[in-house]
This record gives structure tokens, sequence and C-alpha cells, in this order.
């Protein structure tokens, strides 16, 4: 089941939300970034677009707004987050970047707030983009390596992009092929591993493409 609820934060407010389960998606926040936590576990920064899992459910979070200026947030629990909610949490996300853009093609003067905003959502050290773009997907054996193993690993995501032209197969070993693959990713496809070992992946026309995402 899931549970939607927008929330007003003023400056520096903290505030308990009364949301459970094992999973939150941001799916949308009027500032670059807050910082929430499950249940008494410590505060970390969170951006709009991503989901959070929580390695025990949760019976409440805390959210705090970290940068002073107040903001609007809009969250999603739910015990387990399938792809409707990733849809939800990007299409907020594609939502914001159009009506910024908009802003900077009305009035130029704009650019340098944009750029500041921007710079406030650079991840923290302890979190690192798999591949910065795009990384194309061979359908050889043995498969490409898509992330090296990481023993303190907490989380993993990946997407396939809407414009491949097939799937993309990842697996736990270099062995992965269309018939012996742990994960199957079609197109416009998103997947939470729970895993500290290397990745592996192959594409059906070895021209698809993944994009990932870890934090440890």
């Amino acid at each position: 089941m899931l549970k939607t609820e927008p929330i007003t934060l003023a400056a520096n407010q903290e505030r308990p939300v009364y949301l459970s389960g094992r999973s939150i998606a941001v799916l949308s926040c009027t500032v670059a970034s807050f910082e929430m936590a499950f249940d008494n576990d410590p505060y970390t920064t969170v951006y709009a677009g991503a989901v959070y899992p929580s390695p025990k459910e949760f019976s409440q979070i805390r959210v705090r707004d970290s940068l002073g200026a107040g903001c609007d947030i809009v969250l999603t629990a739910a015990d387990e987050l399938g792809m409707d909610v990733a849809a939800q949490a990007s299409a907020a996300v594609f939502a914001a970047m159009q009506a910024l853009l908009t802003t900077i093609d009305a009035d130029t003067s704009n650019l340098p707030t944009m750029a500041a905003d921007l710079a406030l959502t650079t991840p923290p050290s302890n979190q690192s983009t798999i591949v910065p773009a795009a990384i194309s997907v061979t359908g050889t054996v043995p498969a490409d390596t898509i992330l090296a193993a990481r023993a303190g690993r907490k989380s993993l995501w990946f997407e396939t992009p809407a414009t491949n032209a097939g799937d993309v197969y990842i697996g736990f070993a270099n062995t992965v092929t269309a018939a012996n693959y742990a994960r199957r990713m079609p197109p416009n496809a998103v997947w939470w591993p729970v895993w500290t070992g290397a990745i592996y992946a192959v594409s059906e026309n070895g021209s698809e493409v993944l994009h990932g995402y870890e934090m440890w």
C-alpha cells in the first residue's frame, strides 16, 4: 500500500511525519535538498526524485529544513516501492526542471541563482553515480562489469531509458546472458537490488544503455 503526504516546513523547522513502511520516495521538493531520518536514526540529506529504502520497517520519519529557507515536500511511503512510484518521482523531477528552464528562458538574469541551486544538488561523498550519464552495454560474454563490488554498500538503483531499442540483462557474474540473468530490464525499467558484490550486464542488441546509482 502506498501513502502520499504533502509537508510544509518553515525555515529550520523539524517535525515528525507519521508515515510507516520500508521505503520513502521524495516525489518533489521546492528546495535543493532537506534532511530526513527513519524513526530514531540520524538525519541524512535527501533529494527530490530519489527513493530511500530503510533496512527495517519504520513507524515514522522525521524531516528537517536544513537550508534555512523553508520548503514544501511531497513524500510517498510503501512496504516495497515499485516502478510506478519511481515513475511518479521521475515525473516530478522533470516537471521541476521544465519550470526552471521556462524561468531562465523568460529572464536570463536568473541564471546565477539557478547555478547556485544546481551546485547544492551535488551528492555528498558517500553517494556516487555509477555511470555519469549512460554506459553502453554490449551483447557479448563475458559480460560488461557495470559496478565493482563494495562491502559497505547500502543501496543500488538501476534504470534503463525509454529510448533503448531492447532489453538489458543484469546478473551477479560475468557469465550472465539473455537466458541466464538475475534481472531483465526492458526500456524504461527500474531495479533496486540488495547486493554488495559486482554487477554485470549484457544487452539484447549490443547498443542499449544503463544508468545507475549507489549509496554506501
